[in-house]
């Protein structure tokens, strides 16, 4: 992996590193998602390796990149990333950070996503379901590329308090 290349040449076995997290994007492009949940996989398997998220971060005019507002949180939040794994600075948070996943019903069309590290509430935005894609077999989710038929959508997306987002999906 390009980290344990970094790790590797540099000598520093226990390298931090920073992860800024793919923001979302106003179109449907299934294969962010796929690289936002690796992107927490690593992190979440490193105890070297922050990830700061960009899942609630706005969008700029051009659909795809972060606003100058959203850049600048961005900023913040690396900072904060830094005190925590640099310094051991607890205490700091730097974004919504995935918790896990859970059937909301027994019919299993809805979903609830529970975040830690929130400040204040979650918020959806116009681009919420581009972050919120679903595999329909969950034992297979490690071969999901390139099968984009294994996506569904939400059809609908709530927040129901200040750490978790309920979807509804039709199947």
């Amino acid at each position: 992996t390009l980290i344990a290349n970094v790790r590797d040449v540099t000598g520093e076995e226990s390298l931090p590193v920073i992860v800024v997290q793919l923001a979302t994007c106003r179109r449907d492009d299934w294969g962010w998602a796929i690289v936002r949940e690796a992107q927490r996989r690593v992190a979440a398997n490193d105890p070297h390796v922050e990830i700061v998220c960009g899942l609630d971060l706005e969008i700029g005019d051009n659909n795809v990149h972060l606003s100058k507002k959203a850049k600048v949180e961005t900023g913040r939040r690396q900072g904060l990333a830094a005190l925590r794994l640099v310094y051991g600075k607890q205490n700091t948070t730097h974004g919504p950070q995935f918790g896990r996943a859970f059937f909301g019903n027994d019919s299993r069309q809805q979903v609830i996503l529970e975040f830690t590290d929130v400040q204040g509430r979650l918020e959806l935005s116009d681009g919420w379901r581009q972050g919120f894609n679903a595999v329909q077999d969950f034992e297979s989710a490690e071969s999901l590329p390139p099968l984009r038929e294994a996506l569904i959508w939400p059809r609908y997306a709530e927040v129901i308090d200040e750490n978790r987002v309920a979807l509804l999906f039709d199947q």
